[in-house]
């Protein structure tokens, strides 16, 4: 990541990158609307679910699409920017994908008290480290393609490939330009389904991580294992728009690249 640099084996998050600084504008915005305290560090965001989700932080994106978006800080398609009328609290959405540009994960606090015998609920977010994702690889030994984990997910990678007609890769970063309706066919999601045991194996991967839990709600669940395994290996999905022309029609196609 371009935001990061290496200072004594530790990650060091550079806050002068334009990303950092629109991301940080962002959230000063949305404290802002709620009445809060401007912060100087992401790491120092806590915000209360009710004044999160408000509308009012949509005209927020709405005012920001130009910087949020502008080339070299986020891509509209990665962020789901195109998909934001159907996604229930886009905000939110956004909010993810701009942590896990640093590292970062949103931590989800519910908190009960008892008034008057009364119990009230109230529910924050706050931005932490991902110890997981903050994982810096600077080498190929770091990714580990002697560990069970990069062995697992190449096996589950190759897998897809093959049901898809396509050569067989020895290494991950080979799996390139594939397209997004192709990952998501029938065949590979009971591929998926049928590896679960070693996806999820004492050495491979992290149910939690991977929000094995949530996979009856998010739609397409087959890309958000695709996209954490590449995270925790220190890879990241490259996601191009592909058009294709054919007697004179033209289609756009969504393209899946696995780069280090």
């Amino acid at each position: 990541m371009e935001n990061e640099t290496k200072q004594d084996n530790k990650v060091i998050i550079l806050k002068t990158t334009p990303r950092y600084i629109v991301t940080l504008k962002f959230l000063n915005a949305i404290l802002k609307n709620s009445g809060k305290d401007e912060i100087d560090d992401i790491l120092n965001f806590v915000i209360d679910k009710e004044n999160l989700i408000k509308k009012e932080n949509d005209v927020i994106i709405d005012n920001m699409v130009d910087e949020i978006f502008k080339k070299g800080n986020y891509k509209k398609l990665a962020c789901g920017f195109f998909r934001r009328k159907t996604l229930n609290n886009y905000v939110l959405t956004l909010l993810r994908y701009m942590c896990l540009e640093f590292g970062y994960g949103i931590k989800y606090e519910t908190k009960h008290t008892h008034v008057n015998n009364v119990i009230n609920t109230s529910s924050t977010y706050k931005i932490i480290k991902n110890e997981i994702v903050v994982k810096k690889v600077v080498n190929e030994n770091q990714i580990g393609k002697n560990s069970d984990k990069y062995k697992v997910a190449l096996k589950f990678i190759n897998q897809i490939l093959k049901n898809l007609n396509k050569t067989e890769i020895t290494d991950l970063t080979e799996f390139k330009g594939i397209s997004r309706l192709d990952i998501i066919k029938e065949e590979n999601v009971k591929s998926m389904e049928d590896m679960y045991d070693e996806i999820f194996a004492k050495n491979a991967f992290d149910k939690k991580f991977l929000g094995y839990h949530r996979k009856k709600v998010i739609k397409n669940y087959i890309l958000t294992v695709l996209r954490y395994m590449c995270i925790d290996l220190g890879l990241k999905i490259v996601i191009t728009d592909k058009t294709i022309q054919r007697d004179l029609i033209s289609k756009k196609y969504v393209m899946y690249t696995i780069s280090a």
